[in-house]
């Protein structure tokens, strides 16, 4: 016979067995005494507040321990935070995920989580999306700071790694959404670029019944052809264009042609507009003499990335992230790749082609990789 030995704090009785049925047939070694045996009883009994096999008993005990966890979140909150808390602890889970999507944070989580972001939400605003050039992820907040993780990337077709950080006290926050918004609200949120000729689009679906599959259809080559003529940057497969226009469409049925082509260039952008958004100011740059570099960097990322080497397209993603956070003017590649003065995610390459960058005003491997 198999004889095993528990420690009684860590032993739990099994399932629809009752304690006296138990004991009835409970073999014990003879030097164990009666009073030691009662003692046992008591432990497997109500081991701090459980009952047997493992369950919780109501009563004092559960009441204590949410007491605790209550105790445990609401540590340090003022008034004003207290009152939020109340307000939040009564959505279920799926209801505090559902404030996360209206003001489009994220949503994974645990309860106390997705209660503190909202208070957060509520008393300061949303938190923006990332501004790392083309990446649009979302920014968690985390010890005063907020940071990236990454995002998928439509037009490259992968997940694109992203080492966005700052102070949350630098970014702009969002009015906080306590309700699904509305389609106006949705349209008023988008940016929409006035380059765009509306209207190319007008009464660009009159006759056709976008109910039935051959209309849609029809539907979906008219506004390729007229985003194309636009401009509007949706690639040149036509197999993945009609893709990405028919999901755009069927994304937003209850918008006019004039309202989606607004909404197709804000979302791909045009061709022209493309190489303007790399000559933009970076706004998360600390120093501005650096602005170029991040940029160049930057372009060389998204390079790698479309030719398919995403290991090398993460590593000067990360270093165009390294120069953006560096406070002090860069004026030598060599000098921020090694020694006390490095930077982290700067390798010696990389150190290469900054110095490349400061002397020529351009990296020649963007334009091999491109």
């Amino acid at each position: 016979m198999m004889v095993t030995w528990n420690h009684a704090t860590c032993f739990t009785l099994p399932r629809k067995l009752l304690a006296e049925e138990f004991f009835t047939n409970l073999q014990v070694h003879e030097d164990v005494t009666e009073a030691q045996l009662t003692q046992l009883k008591e432990l497997l009994d109500d081991p701090d507040g459980n009952t047997p096999g493992g369950k919780r008993s109501s009563g004092a005990s559960e009441g204590g321990s949410n007491k605790k966890a209550k105790a445990d979140i609401t540590k340090g909150m003022n008034d004003s935070e207290l009152a939020l808390y109340e307000k939040y602890r009564s959505f279920t889970l799926e209801g505090l995920k559902d404030f996360m999507r209206w003001n489009k944070q994220p949503i994974a989580g645990t309860k106390p989580e997705l209660i503190i972001r909202c208070i957060d939400g509520e008393l300061h605003g949303a938190i923006p999306s990332c501004p790392e050039p083309g990446c649009k992820g979302k920014l968690r907040l985390d010890n005063g700071k907020v940071s990236c993780g990454g995002a998928y990337n439509e037009e490259l077709g992968s997940f694109l790694r992203c080492y966005y950080s700052a102070q949350a006290s630098s970014i702009t926050r969002l009015p906080w959404k306590e309700s699904k918004p509305t389609e106006e609200e949705v349209l008023e949120g988008t940016t929409f670029s006035a380059s765009v000729n509306q209207d190319a689009a007008k009464d660009l679906f009159a006759g056709l019944d976008l109910t039935t599959l051959t209309d849609r259809r029809e539907a979906v080559h008219r506004f390729l052809a007229v985003v194309r003529s636009e401009g509007i940057n949706v690639g040149s497969d036509d197999n993945e264009a009609k893709i990405k226009i028919g999901t755009l469409m069927m994304s937003n049925n209850t918008l006019g042609p004039e309202e989606l082509l607004c909404l197709a260039e804000s979302k791909y952008g045009t061709v022209k507009s493309s190489k303007a958004k790399l000559k933009m100011a970076s706004t998360g740059t600390v120093c501005e003499g650096n602005e170029g570099i991040v940029l160049a960097l930057t372009k060389l990322s998204q390079a790698y990335f479309k030719s398919g080497n995403a290991n090398a397209g993460n590593t000067y993603r990360k270093a165009s992230s390294a120069v953006r956070s560096c406070p002090e003017l860069i004026l030598s590649g060599k000098r921020v790749s090694k020694g006390k003065d490095k930077l982290d995610g700067i390798g010696a390459k990389c150190g290469e082609y900054i110095d490349e960058f400061l002397a020529t005003g351009t990296i020649a491997k963007i334009a091999e990789k491109m």
